[in-house]
């Protein structure tokens, strides 16, 4: 969920036909144009109910770096919102990944939101060299943020938006 209370689906484990690597799409989206950089929502019925606030963000994680402009590009074409970029740092999640290169290099190649999920220890130590590289969203785990609401406001100071990302283990009382 980000900060201002949307909904923001990503990292789906099945490919689809409108995205070269792993897109978050609800069973219900319908096609179209989408909402993009304007800040919209849509809107679909889900087991009975409606969603709205859904972005399409796909993960720059599944994309075949050798041709990350192109994939970039065949995201932007094919209706997604944001893109979604994973940030591990061996230590808070054992996977390591990506640092500000590659932020600088997905921002040079799309117009898109870049999305920059930081699953990192210490996550205020990276925010402004982010946001300096192009990110316009900074998505922190509760779990890393002993002082989750400081963490927040920073990131709504430099100028993106914030969201919060929690594990599944995570005790219902980092929630409240």
């Amino acid at each position: 969920w980000m900060a201002d209370g949307s909904a923001c689906c990503h990292n789906a484990t099945e490919r689809t036909a409108r995205s070269p690597f792993a897109c978050g799409v609800p069973d219900g989206v319908p096609d179209g144009v989408p909402d993009g950089v304007s800040g919209g929502t849509r809107s679909s019925q889900h087991d009975g109910r409606t969603m709205t606030g859904i972005r399409i963000a796909p993960s720059i994680l599944s994309a075949d770096f050798s041709r990350l402009g192109e994939q970039l590009a065949l995201c932007e074409a094919s209706g997604a919102d944001w893109i979604h970029i994973d940030v591990m740092d061996g230590r808070f999640v054992p996977n390591l990944t990506y640092g500000v290169k590659v932020i600088e290099t997905c921002k040079r190649c799309t117009r898109l939101p870049l999305d920059v999920h930081l699953m990192v220890v210490e996550p205020e130590n990276y925010f402004d060299e982010y946001v300096r590289a192009g990110a316009s969203v900074l998505t922190i785990h509760a779990e890393a943020a002993p002082h989750l609401h400081r963490q927040v406001q920073r990131i709504r100071e430099l100028g993106v938006k914030a969201g919060v990302a929690l594990n599944p283990a995570t005790p219902g009382i980092i929630w409240s």
